[in-house]
């Protein structure tokens, strides 16, 4: 995921959820209860992102990735992304689908420093 927004990937960005996603955004008071609703709040960024020229737009570089198991079919992942004056802690729950991993659930925050 930080991959795709970070290149402005939206084909990729849009594989890697399950149609009934739910996201929260660090940057709206705002839940969205389906891949329908993240298209709705994330394809105008993605689409002003991809006016930028330079790739990476963000030099996105993932740490304190891990990673605990729930079962055969399902993990979730919590990493921090690189932002100034906040810990940007980002959290995914994803499932395995028809042999494909999903995510179901995102939850991101920024946490002031």
């Amino acid at each position: 995921m930080p991959r795709a927004i970070d290149n402005a990937d939206w084909d990729a960005f849009l594989e890697l959820f399950a149609s009934d996603a739910i996201m929260y955004f660090p940057f709206i008071s705002a839940r969205a209860g389906s891949r329908d609703a993240i298209v709705a709040v994330m394809g105008p960024i993605f689409e002003r992102n991809r006016q930028r020229t330079e790739r990476p737009i963000f030099g996105f570089e993932p740490s304190e990735v891990a990673v605990r198991w729930l079962g055969p079919d399902a993990a979730v992942v919590t990493w921090v992304m690189p932002r100034t004056g906040a810990l940007a802690r980002r959290t995914a729950v994803l499932r395995r689908r028809e042999g494909r991993w999903l995510i179901v659930v995102v939850h991101a925050d920024n946490f002031p420093r």
